[in-house]
Formats: C-alpha cells, structure tokens, sequence
C-alpha cells in the first residue's frame, strides 16, 4: 500500500472550509442571504502550521515568559498564519471586511469565539481526510 496516501502533511496543506457557528447556540451563522459565514484554514499538520510554530518559538524565546497580552499576539499571529482566507460576507462594524494577515490578526485578537472555532477545526485531522 502506498503511504502516500496518508500523508497528513499534504493533505492540511489544502486548507479546509469551517463554517462558524454562535459561539451561544452552537448553530452555523447565516447572513441575510442565508450562507455561511466561512473561515478557510490549514491544519496543524500543515506546512503553514510548522513554520507558524517555528516564528512563534524564535518571537517568544526559550527563557522568557511573555505576557498575557504578547501570549495572545502570538497566537492570533498563529492562526493568521493557517488561516488561508474567508467568505466575502464577512462584516465589521458594519462594513466589509476583506481577508489580509492583519485582519485576521485582528479578528483573533478581538473575537475570540472566533479562534477557539478555527484551533478547534484545524486542530481535528479528519477535517482533512482526502477521502472523506
């Protein structure tokens, strides 16, 4: 059998659809056109996610302990990284938020129901099975 087919590096590379639910009921939120809000992410095992690890251990240092607000930099800098981008109706004080690293950074830093979703789904490796 060839191995290949169980490359879990190459299969996270391929980012993956999450569909964000409330963070309250658990139900997938529907804008007024009644689609998804999506967040498009890499896995943990991926390519983005390894070197994402990499930078965040050269930020942080072996010796220092950062601090709460520099602990939740890096990981909103984390999962900027694996995020590979979101659906168009994604809205900020009423008004389009279009998908950059530093938007992402910041819905991170600002949401973070929305987080814990994407750590959650990148985090679960059948999220990427090529087969399913």
């Amino acid at each position: 059998m060839d191995l290949n087919r169980f490359n879990t590096t190459a299969a996270c590379d391929i980012a993956q659809t999450l569909e964000l639910t409330n963070p309250y009921t658990g139900e997938v939120i529907l804008d007024d056109k009644n689609k998804p809000l999506e967040l498009y992410l890499y896995g943990m095992q991926s390519t983005a996610a390894r070197n994402a690890i990499a930078d965040r251990e050269r930020k942080s240092g072996k010796n220092k302990t950062p601090s709460l607000e520099q602990s939740r930099r890096i990981g909103a800098e984390f999962l900027a990284a694996i995020t590979a981008g979101w659906s168009s109706n994604f809205d900020l004080d009423g008004e389009p938020l279009k998908y950059s690293r530093a938007n992402a950074i910041k819905i991170y830093l600002e949401q973070d129901w929305i987080g814990r979703q994407a750590m959650e789904f990148a985090s679960e490796l059948t999220n990427y099975d090529p087969e399913a």
